[in-house]
């Protein structure tokens, strides 16, 4: 996953490894997240595995496809790929 962010004042470029981003250990954290902050966001904490799964397999199957794309009137960029 890349994750890339320009603007005036910063200038950020992050590339996360995908057992980081798919791993036991993220889907941990998140499902706490979500227990804690959000439980009514629609996804139940139970079923975050699988999306995770998913999103892998698909992020495999398709390289480089852009989840977020944002370019604001002001020149802001922000641009999440897989």
């Amino acid at each position: 996953m890349k994750i890339i962010v320009h603007n005036e004042e910063n200038n950020i470029s992050l590339r996360l490894p995908g057992w980081l981003v798919y791993g036991r250990f993220s889907t941990r954290i998140a499902t706490a997240a979500i227990r804690k902050h959000a439980p009514n966001c629609g996804i139940p904490p139970e079923m975050l595995g699988q999306l995770l799964t998913s999103l892998r397999d698909f992020a495999r199957a398709h390289p480089g496809w852009p989840l977020v794309d944002i370019t604001t009137h002001e020149g802001d960029i922000v641009k999440i790929t897989l």
